[in-house]
């Protein structure tokens, strides 16, 4: 999220690692659709996902899917 976003429904604002991050309105929060996959042991007949060795050391990936253009003026800090 960027600096100079306002609006009343932007609160509990906070910097970590030199990134801003708000509390998002409800009705943003409503649109997001996350996904977590875990990578634990499993056999052929599981249907495993197939990842490249040492590319996934935390053994969980996580996805957010989000719109594009968030409200109130906010960016993301990383896009895809």
């Amino acid at each position: 999220m960027r600096a100079g976003a306002c609006g009343p429904a932007l609160r509990a604002w906070s910097e970590k690692e030199g990134v801003l991050f708000v509390q998002a309105p409800v009705d943003f929060l409503a649109q997001l659709v996350a996904v977590r996959v875990h990578l634990d042991a499993c056999t052929a007949q599981d249907g495993p996902l197939r990842t490249v060795p040492g590319t996934s050391r935390r053994r969980v990936l996580h996805f957010l899917f989000a719109p594009r253009h968030p409200p109130h003026g906010l960016r993301w800090h990383h896009a895809a």
